[in-house]
């Protein structure tokens, strides 16, 4: 318990009571004057109670009621005007019993003081101070709903309160308190976090408000697809061109697809390249028969596709020029070959039968004679190949 706040309370209680007493006993001219002792007691005897029960559970209220200060001319006129009218009422009731101007029976003034009593317990409700939320500080996962509560100080049986939202459309408030995230609040170009929307209930005089702050709604997990897409691996032609795209679950996930990022297991089977408009796409082609996984990464989650780039055998190959060629020692020969299909995913191989006699570079198909003789130069593709004789003579 706050000692402070505490001791400034008995204080301002305890000078409430005496100024009061001064008022009503001074022009009364004795401390017999029941009624004054009446009055007194309705009057702080609540007001004591009352004020326990705030101390306990709601000091920062008791506080804030202590330390009041009308700020608007009007209020401090109509508060000044109050105050007068009741100096004046406690002094009238002094001389009154004083000089027996207008004295009631004692039961009227018992069954006044019992109907003030009953009265104000009847009309509890009306009573009300403030209003306390469970919680003034909320976040929220963009989608998701919270129940706030809300009580009355002094406590009532008050159930049902005003609520209302000062952006719905950001956090709705339903008329039973549910919160709701409906979207981020952004408050400027600057906010990249997102701010709070101020929800609040009312009741009468007293109001309470409770800050929410969205909070985006995360990736949970995502996955490639592609047109005619299915749990098989992505089978591709070298060559070819297929355009896949990243698909993030939940559905209304909050996305920065900037910082989507694409890349591929093996350049030399496949490349990918990020569409620029929609970073969610990406194009790839297959290069080279092999196998590739493709990946997109969004923060800690990520995504495969297997890919495979098949191979096209060629169903011939021919080698350009006649089935026999002349060559003298130390000339060199560029042969050529082509094979079908043209866009077979095979590489040409060439090889001597007798390098002896004349040797032929693997990969370019330069042949040099060696020594007089003949020799068969055979070419490879794939699982074809065709062969032509060179006759080397001496020069």
């Amino acid at each position: 318990m706050d000692r402070t706040l505490l001791k400034q309370a008995l204080i301002k209680f305890l000078a409430g009571i005496i100024l009061t007493g001064l008022l009503v006993f001074l022009p009364a001219g004795s401390l017999t004057y029941w009624q004054g002792w009446l009055l007194i007691g309705i009057l702080f005897v609540p007001m004591f109670i009352a004020g326990i029960f705030i101390l306990v559970k709601s000091p920062e209220l008791l506080r804030k009621r202590l330390n009041a200060k009308e700020k608007e001319r009007e209020q401090k006129a109509v508060v000044a005007l109050s105050g007068l009218l009741f100096l004046i009422s406690f002094v009238m009731a002094g001389l009154n019993w004083k000089f027996d101007w207008w004295m009631l029976p004692d039961w009227a003034v018992w069954t006044a003081a019992a109907v003030f009593i009953l009265s104000s317990c009847a009309n509890g409700n009306d009573d009300v101070v403030a209003i306390r939320l469970d919680k003034t500080e909320v976040q929220l996962v963009k989608g998701s709903e919270q129940q706030l509560t809300a009580v009355t100080v002094p406590a009532s049986d008050v159930t049902e309160f005003e609520w209302y939202s000062s952006m719905p459309e950001y956090v709705s408030v339903s008329k039973s308190g549910v919160i709701k995230a409906e979207k981020i609040y952004y408050k400027n170009d600057t906010d990249t976090e997102g701010s709070p929307v101020s929800v609040f209930c009312k009741y009468q005089g007293g109001a309470a408000e409770c800050k929410v702050t969205v909070l985006p709604l995360g990736v949970e997990r995502m996955e490639i697809v592609y047109v005619g897409s299915s749990s098989e691996a992505l089978v591709l032609n070298p060559g070819e061109v297929k355009e896949v795209q990243a698909v993030f679950y939940p559905e209304n996930a909050d996305l920065e697809l900037e910082n989507l990022v694409w890349s591929t297991t093996a350049f030399e089977y496949a490349v990918v390249a990020q569409d620029e408009k929609d970073p969610s796409k990406a194009k790839i082609t297959a290069v080279w028969p092999g196998s590739a996984s493709i990946k997109a990464e969004y923060g800690k989650k990520s995504a495969l596709l297997n890919l495979i780039v098949r191979a096209i055998n060629a169903t011939s190959v021919t080698i350009a020029g006649p089935e026999q060629v002349q060559m003298q020692v130390g000339q060199a020969l560029q042969l050529s070959a082509s094979y079908l299909p043209a866009d077979a995913t095979v590489e040409l191989g060439w090889n001597s039968l007798d390098t002896t006699v004349a040797s032929v570079d693997y990969e370019t198909g330069v042949v040099t004679a060696l020594a007089e003789g003949v020799a068969t130069i055979k070419v490879v593709a794939g699982l074809v190949e065709d062969t032509v004789t060179v006759k080397v003579s001496a020069k």
